[in-house]
């Protein structure tokens, strides 16, 4: 897929891979990596979850992918919807296997992988491949995913991993649960921008949020607006990239003071960070 440069990798660079390694490996060793420069890599993508244990989220990239998406859920519905097509499982489904699942909250039937299973309760716990979220069903709701025009290898897994650039999310569960709220309520069922700062070797993506409606430059983004709420803080340990991006740490710092002073989420008994 790198070297068609298919999907997120349309613009990949070898050699950045290399870096990558070289800083990781400099970083293990307790020498200081050479600073790498943050990335401008403007995308058009859909938030589709966020893991609410540690805020870290999928993205669905806006193209030719989600335009092929929504063809594939059409037919997958109408497929779906003949009883000629509704064979159960032909055993005990394994963790890897994908599957048809038919969601709870909506009745539809969407591509799923199994992440694990219980034999005892015949129940297993899926991820939605297009989506990023999980839930856990009987295997009653499961069907194969046997159709070739229905399979991965037709159309690639449309959620990305991703997590936002420059944040360290809270600990605590209460304020974990608002950051999730909050991030929910800027940016769910709306086409944003987001600037890929950084690419992780294992291709999770470092971004930064723009609602292109109110975000003139990186600087206005979701994350900022998610320090300015109390509910994440610029991280104590930088990575090499996000040392370099001395103007928006500048002003992420600022943000997160004028959010200590106001009390604002995480900061109300104090700042967290004074020990």
């Amino acid at each position: 897929a790198k070297e068609a440069r298919k999907g997120l990798w349309h613009d990949w660079d070898p050699s950045k891979d290399a870096e990558g390694q070289e800083e990781e490996s400099a970083q293990d060793n307790g020498a200081e990596s050479e600073a790498s420069q943050r990335r401008k890599d403007y995308r058009d993508v859909m938030l589709t979850h966020v893991d609410p244990s540690n805020g870290h989220i999928k993205l669905q990239q806006i193209g030719s992918g989600t335009s092929a998406l929504t063809e594939l859920m059409n037919a997958f519905r109408s497929f779906h919807l003949n009883k000629a097509n509704d064979p159960p499982l032909p055993g005990p489904p394994k963790a890897g296997d994908f599957v048809a699942a038919k969601f709870s909250e909506d009745g539809e039937w969407y591509r799923a992988k199994i992440r694990r299973n219980d034999r005892e309760k015949q129940q297993a716990e899926v991820v939605y491949i297009d989506f990023g979220n999980s839930e856990t069903l009987p295997w009653s709701r499961l069907r194969p995913l046997s159709q070739p025009q229905f399979s991965v290898q037709k159309l690639r897994p449309q959620a990305v991993d991703a997590v936002f650039s420059f944040l360290q999310f809270p600990l605590g569960t209460d304020y974990m649960t608002d950051a999730v709220d909050f991030i929910g309520e800027q940016a769910f069922d709306r086409q944003l921008v987001a600037n890929v700062d950084y690419v992780s070797p294992d291709g999770t993506l470092h971004v930064t949020l723009l609602d292109p409606s109110v975000s003139k430059n990186l600087d206005h983004s979701i994350n900022a607006d998610i320090i300015q709420e109390g509910l994440a803080m610029v991280p104590r340990k930088l990575k090499a990239w996000e040392r370099a991006a001395t103007e928006t740490l500048a002003h992420l710092r600022t943000v997160e003071e004028e959010a200590k002073q106001a009390r604002s989420g995480m900061w109300e008994y104090g700042d967290l960070t004074e020990d």
